[in-house]
């Protein structure tokens, strides 16, 4: 039983003997052998609004709880897209780092450098231009 169920149960609990009659049509009476007892109009209106109130802010617990899945859904798909792009991210700076070792590192140039972006491309350390 989940806990809107149980809520609603023991929000309906009977004291012992007693009926609790929703259907149209109800009578108040006394309780005896002829007629099965019966609650009065008022108290039927009472709990049928109350019971319509429940359903209400159920069907909008369960569209909130729909909203939820959906931001979550999407929240998984972003974080997923967010953890592939480091991973291409990491890939190309390593590849960046192995290529530049391979062209500029025969030079000896030590710290930052500068490479021109015209031709020659020429490799300089920064701050000695």
């Amino acid at each position: 039983m989940d806990f809107e169920q149980e809520v609603i149960t023991k929000a309906m609990e009977i004291p012992e003997g007693g009926k609790v009659d929703l259907e149209e049509g109800a009578r108040p009476g006394a309780s005896d052998e002829k007629s099965p007892p019966a609650i009065t109009h008022e108290q039927f209106v009472e709990l049928a609004e109350l019971d319509g109130k429940i359903r209400q802010l159920k069907e909008q617990g369960f569209e909130v709880r729909e909203a939820l899945d959906r931001i979550n859904a999407e929240q998984q798909a972003a974080q997923n897209e967010l953890n592939r792009l480091r991973g291409e991210l990491e890939a190309a700076a390593n590849e960046f780092s192995e290529k530049f070792q391979a062209y500029v590192g025969p030079f000896g140039i030590q710290g930052p450098v500068n490479i021109t972006q015209s031709e020659p491309h020429y490799v300089t350390a920064r701050g000695s231009e």
